[in-house]
């Protein structure tokens, strides 16, 4: 148990839930911390808006699946590569929502734990998952989840930032494909 001390991963968990119950406490730190049209020349907004989600269901569907891939990602990758994940995808979920969201706030870690499943999809191809009930590998499963937010960001705006998953999930799924490059050594 104590191994897990070390997992950044438990870290970022813990500073989501600081960060989003000083929110509830503090409401008006919502407008100060997510991601909004003003974020392009409030630099801060890009990190805060990672660990700052509206209210418990979301900080709870988000921890659960950091604890479902994001340790078994960062065992995988190491922490300055599962670093460079998370923050790069989460990043990049950002701009996602930025160009494609019809307005409002936005936040949470989705964009990230998108990022970690796109890294799951090439890294672990042969893991099941469930996706409604349905038993299939990561390899159909990330693919799917992909396309469907695709689909969904296309569609109604339903409050969810789709293209910040969309735009997380390719981020992590290239970001994989770099790393399962090989490396070549010569002997000169």
């Amino acid at each position: 148990m104590f191994m897990y001390l070390r997992n950044v991963t438990l870290y970022i968990i813990a500073l989501m839930f600081f960060t989003t119950i000083l929110a509830m406490a503090f409401p008006e730190l919502n407008y100060v911390l997510a991601m909004s049209r003003s974020s392009w020349y409030e630099p801060w907004r890009w990190v805060t808006s990672l660990f700052l989600h509206f209210g418990f269901a979301h900080l709870f569907f988000n921890t659960f699946a950091l604890l479902m891939f994001g340790l078994l990602v960062e065992h995988r990758i190491g922490l300055k590569r599962y670093l460079i994940l998370f923050f790069g995808s989460g990043f990049l979920g950002n701009v996602g929502f930025l160009l494609f969201s019809s307005g409002g706030i936005g936040a949470g870690a989705s964009g990230a734990i998108f990022g970690i499943l796109g890294v799951a999809t090439v890294l672990f191809p042969d893991m099941v998952v469930f996706m409604n009930f349905i038993p299939m590998p990561m390899r159909v499963a990330g693919p799917l989840m992909a396309v469907l937010e695709f689909l969904l960001m296309l569609g109604l705006p339903d409050g969810i930032g789709h293209s910040a998953h969309l735009f997380g999930f390719v981020f992590g799924y290239l970001y994989a494909k770099k790393l399962r490059r090989p490396v070549y050594t010569y002997m000169i």
